[in-house]
């Protein structure tokens, strides 16, 4: 075996590289070797038992006296286990950097797909950061330049709702004889300034960059003022020093601590090991999330269970009754070809309904998607939770703003549903309350006013689809009049694409409308371009306040600098505050 491998790396790069793969795809034809997501993250949670805290580089400081570690993960294949492990994560209450590539042969198949961008925007909406995962040196050789190549993928990014301000290497093995690393191109990092004289014509034009880039300048031009590969480098300073944890080579080592689990095992002997070390130092832990299979049926986004969904189905809505003993319900009601998905959760009573909204769908495993419908003690009402119907008929596209498309108006369809569940439960119209983050703040504005008189609370929602990123509204546009562009579309069919028009409508007649608009001030997008707009044509105060006769609400909140779900803090005023104060 050593005389095979031996011969092996001597191979020319052009040969042995794509033998590499062709290798790899045999060897895994069976299955590919994983270690088990929930195994990895019970590791973590007893890291976190030992007394190791986690966060972000930001957290970071030579003076810091407390176990301190950073979670990375490089993204490499495809974004579904990146997406799931980032989920599972958040589940345990742990946050972390997931780098993802700009433009490269690894990711050529998906990299700018809409269901990419929204997969990335979900990563960063459960409450992780999304860092730059560059190929050096493959950007040299096809750019000429790296600060080029590096502005270009930054403004990319940004045109989608990421802001990047970490990165880290990605280990190029193309150039691996010639000993050069990606460390050797910044002048802060650099060990090598020049190649051998024999190295061919590539590795003499790689060479003409060694030590040119700087990584302190990065950070001034492009935002990106963290380095994260071995060590953390602010500016190109380390920040301190940290214990490098990696599963590159399928076993999760401590190098320096000659700490290692089985191959894709995280077996007892490595947890006692790995605590004893890391439970008295700032680590750097590097997992890759292709290597993780979680050992569940799906990951339970949104709380969903649709897997255990089953449904009554019922053609009429006139036909819907209540007369299920069980606390839950769920029903699939079909109308006009749409198929409207619901579960009502009748756990507790009240004298109001809750009618919960989703928002993009991109990280759901299964459909439908019921969101909150387990938060009855939070909500302390029952809980009708909606799918939105047009994703049953298009799964591929992000979001659908439960608007339906041009021949099927989803909203009046859901309204009747709700108008008609609320009946059987002896509930006002004007006691519904609809909420909803993102698309869902979209849909709860307009179905509050589509009911007649409900009542809306609006979490980061958007207020005009085409306001929203390209990668979300071109599919959607696409499904709802394949024949016209987004543009004529939004144009065309402004009381659909937009909330305003349908809550001035329903102010102007005096319909007992009410609304609650919630918005992270830090989510620059949507406060902007959807938050703002919306609060100067209603008169509402964007420092937070009420509008013209009290019907209306702005509520700004100081958040993470992502677009995502209302924090524990806004979650609680929602609760003991907003709620009662629609309904008083």
């Amino acid at each position: 075996m050593p005389l095979l491998r031996d011969a092996f790396r001597s191979l020319p790069p052009a040969i042995r590289e794509p033998l590499k793969r062709f290798l790899k795809r045999v060897m895994f034809r069976g299955g590919q070797p994983q270690f088990s997501l929930e195994q990895a993250v019970a590791w973590l949670a007893t890291l976190r038992d030992a007394g190791v805290s986690f966060g972000f580089p930001e957290d970071l400081s030579a003076d810091r006296a407390d176990a301190f570690a950073i979670l990375k993960h490089d993204i490499h294949q495809d974004l579904d286990r990146a997406l799931a492990m980032a989920l599972t994560e958040r589940a345990n209450g742990f946050a972390g950097l997931y780098f993802m590539m700009g433009p490269h042969r690894l990711n050529r198949k998906y990299f700018g797909s809409p269901r990419s961008w929204e997969k990335l925007r979900s990563i960063q909406e459960a409450g992780h950061r999304i860092g730059l995962h560059l190929d050096v040196m493959d950007a040299i050789m096809r750019r000429g330049d790296l600060y080029e190549e590096i502005a270009e993928i930054v403004a990319g990014f940004a045109r989608e709702g990421i802001a990047l301000a970490y990165a880290n290497s990605h280990g190029n093995t193309a150039f691996k004889q010639s000993g050069v690393a990606a460390s050797d191109f910044f002048v802060e990092t650099a060990r090598k300034t020049h190649l051998s004289d024999e190295a061919g014509p590539a590795e003499v034009r790689l060479g003409e960059h060694l030590g040119k880039y700087a990584l302190k300048t990065i950070g001034e031009r492009f935002g990106i003022h963290y380095w994260i590969d071995s060590s953390v480098l602010r500016d190109g300073v380390k920040v301190a020093p940290t214990l490098y944890v990696t599963d590159n080579t399928g076993a999760i080592r401590i190098p320096a601590r000659n700490i290692s689990s089985g191959k894709f095992d995280i077996h007892d002997k490595f947890v006692a090991a790995s605590v004893s070390a890391l439970a008295r130092a700032s680590s750097l832990i590097l997992l890759h999330p292709q290597w993780y299979a979680s050992g569940a049926s799906a990951v339970k986004h949104y709380e969903s269970e649709a897997a255990k969904f089953s449904p009554k189905i019922v053609m009429d809505v006139r036909d819907l009754t209540l007369d299920n003993p069980g606390e839950l319900l769920d029903v699939s009601v079909r109308k006009d070809g749409f198929r409207y998905d619901v579960r009502l959760n009748r756990r507790r009573t009240a004298d109001h309904l809750i009618v919960a909204l989703h928002g993009g769908v991109a990280g759901a495993s299964v459909l439908p998607v019921l969101p909150r419908w387990k938060q009855h003690p939070y909500f302390r009402a029952p809980i009708l939770s909606v799918f939105d119907p047009l994703i049953h008929e298009h799964p591929d596209i992000p979001a659908g703003w439960y608007v339906g498309d041009l021949a099927h108006d989803a909203t009046a369809g859901i309204a009747d549903i709700v108008r008609r569940i609320a009946a059987e439960m002896n509930i006002d119209a004007d006691r519904v309350v609809f909420i909803g983050g993102s698309a869902g703040g979209f849909g709860s504005t307009r179905l509050a006013c589509a009911l007649g008189g409900g009542k809306f609370i609006s979490i980061n929602g958007q207020a005009r689809i085409i306001d929203y990123y390209p990668s979300g509204y071109t599919p959607f546009s696409s499904v709802f009049d394949p024949t016209r562009t987004p543009e004529e579309n939004a144009e065309r069919h402004q009381d659909r694409w937009s909330t305003p028009p349908m809550l001035e409508e329903a102010l102007a007649r005096g319909a007992p409308v009410r609304g609650v608009i919630i918005q992270n001030a830090n989510d620059e997008h949507h406060f902007k371009n959807h938050f703002t707009p919306f609060c100067k044509r209603f008169g509402l105060p964007v420092e937070g306040g009420y509008g013209p006769e009290k019907r209306l609400r702005s509520v700004p909140y100081d958040g993470e600098a992502t677009h995502g779900p209302e924090p524990a803090s806004i979650a609680r005023r929602i609760v003991k505050e907003f709620i009662p104060e629609l309904l008083a």
